[in-house]
């Protein structure tokens, strides 16, 4: 038998531990429990054979559609946390998500991590998925309370606009609100971000034995690149959906449901 399955087997022999124990205690939901667990080792094994792939074949077009799919998928999770519009919101949101996930990664790739070989699947798949998981929630948070704000604050907004302020300056004290109260809303999961998933990035670092001082500096940067990349997406998201909230004559038209806005 492969050693590789001998090892994962010996692995797998340690729930032996946390099954024992809520049998004797005769746990409730221990069908749950072990439900629950074979469901995330087979999405785990299915996950893992399809980055095994993608690795393999490490082609920049693959990449792409991987990142495409990934943004996509992404795309829907803002649009649902934000309660927008999906016909009106989704293709800027997309392309918003696409092009700042692309955009910052390609400058890590290249200017920090000095990586030639931009689409290499060991770097940009990683880092894209960093990006990613980590911020649907958050950029959904801040693209609701911006809506709504346009939405509760629009008679501010035509004053603005009446009295010759350009749309930038119009939105501004209304973005600035929404970026105050989404990232106040997120605060707890940005603690649990730096206290938890960095320093997982870190060990991570570690353990496939890169050196500890360039293993610190590239989690850091990936951090602050985290956080540049949800400004960005953020930015770009109200710029793109610039034309689809304000009609021809400027008036503001509701990407949001009202349904919602009693809720906020």
């Amino acid at each position: 038998m492969d050693s590789l399955v001998v090892r994962v087997l010996f692995g797998l022999l340690l729930l032996v531990i946390p099954l024992y124990l809520f049998y004797a205690i005769e746990l409730k939901r221990l069908n749950t429990f072990i439900v629950s667990v074979v469901r995330m080792v087979v999405q785990l094994a299915l996950v893992g054979m399809y980055m095994y792939w993608l690795f393999d074949q490490n082609n920049a077009w693959l990449n792409l559609l991987w990142l495409l799919l990934m943004s996509g998928v992404t795309t829907g999770m803002v649009v649902r946390q934000a309660r927008l519009n999906y016909k009106a919101a989704f293709l800027p949101l997309f392309v918003s998500i696409f092009v700042s996930t692309l955009a910052i990664s390609l400058y890590i790739i290249k200017l920090v991590m000095n990586i030639d070989e931009l689409f290499i699947s060991r770097w940009f798949i990683p880092v894209n998925a960093l990006f990613l998981s980590l911020s649907a929630e958050t950029i959904g948070l801040v693209l609701r309370e911006y809506y709504i704000g346009l939405v509760r604050f629009r008679e501010h907004y035509y004053y603005k606009v009446g009295n010759g302020a350009t749309w930038i300056q119009a939105i501004a004290p209304i973005l600035r609100r929404a970026l105050d109260r989404g990232y106040l809303a997120v605060s707890h999961q940005l603690s649990l971000t730096g206290l938890v998933v960095f320093p997982g990035v870190l060990l991570g670092l570690l353990m496939m034995a890169v050196d500890p001082w360039y293993a610190v500096v590239t989690t850091v940067v990936l951090l602050v690149a985290t956080l540049a990349f949800q400004v960005l997406a953020i930015l770009l998201s109200v710029f793109l959906t610039h034309r689809v909230v304000t009609t021809v004559r400027g008036q503001l038209t509701d990407i949001i449901s009202k349904k919602h806005l009693s809720h906020s």
